[in-house]
């Protein structure tokens, strides 16, 4: 009976042991995190459909050629109201008709209006559109102008500025200096910022490299030390 327990238990551990060397291993920490991970992965929506980059059209090219013709009305109310809706569609002929409205239209508060919206279009065509506009009959205009092409800055149409300094009007003229000034204030800024931009960049570059050569130099003293430590357990083996 005591042979049979012995050969019993002996079997038993034999079973055990055999089973815990097929059981698959407990999963590591990382492992856990890891599955987690891909499954908040899978739960991320896919990204929503390309957005369109302008609003469809809702006039049709008839019916802006109707508005275009609007711009010619006899009444100035009219025609700024169907220049500004033309702006508002991003119509294709919207600058030319500004430009056109800037030269030829009879009504001050018109050409103003269109001066206004010319001044906010990124275009290099706008700084020369507000020159001519130094040529308006009309003392508003040419303040506005004035005043638009210090905000845009354009080194190139200080000639025409400086002409400005005759005037008949001495507002005007005030405010060609004004003007002049400003030009110069936000070029004085812009030299400033270019200047930062390039110290900051230095900057970055030299903590980089600096970066680059501790990496090297704690590298190169690793493999020193790993080195020194074979060397000497070689030297002991050898003892």
């Amino acid at each position: 009976m005591s042979r049979f327990l012995m050969v019993s238990v002996f079997v038993g551990g034999l079973f055990y042991l055999y089973q815990k060397q097929n059981k698959p291993p407990e999963p590591t920490k990382e492992e856990l995190v890891a599955e987690e991970v891909e499954k908040l992965k899978a739960e991320i929506p896919e990204p929503p459909p390309e957005l369109e980059e302008a609003p469809p059209a809702v006039m049709s090219e008839i019916e802006l050629q109707k508005i275009r013709l609007s711009t010619k009305d006899s009444d100035p109310q009219v025609r700024w109201a169907a220049i500004e809706l033309l702006y508002r569609l991003q119509d294709p002929q919207a600058f030319a008709i500004l430009e056109n409205t800037l030269r030829i239209d009879t009504e001050v508060t018109v050409r103003h209006n269109a001066l206004q919206i010319m001044q906010s279009i990124n275009r290099p065509e706008v700084a020369m559109d507000l020159v001519k506009s130094l040529r308006d009959t009309e003392k508003q205009i040419r303040m506005a102008a004035l005043i638009g092409l210090g905000e845009i800055a354009d080194p190139a149409t200080t000639p025409y500025i400086v002409k400005a300094l005759v005037d008949v009007d001495p507002d005007v003229r005030t405010q060609a200096l004004h003007t002049l000034g400003r030009i110069q204030e936000k070029k004085d800024a812009q030299h400033k910022e270019r200047q930062d931009q390039i110290r900051t960049d230095y900057e970055n570059k030299v903590r980089e490299i600096e970066s680059k050569m501790e990496y090297k130099k704690s590298q190169v003293e690793k493999k020193a030390k790993d080195l020194f430590d074979t060397t000497m357990k070689k030297i002991e083996k050898g003892n």
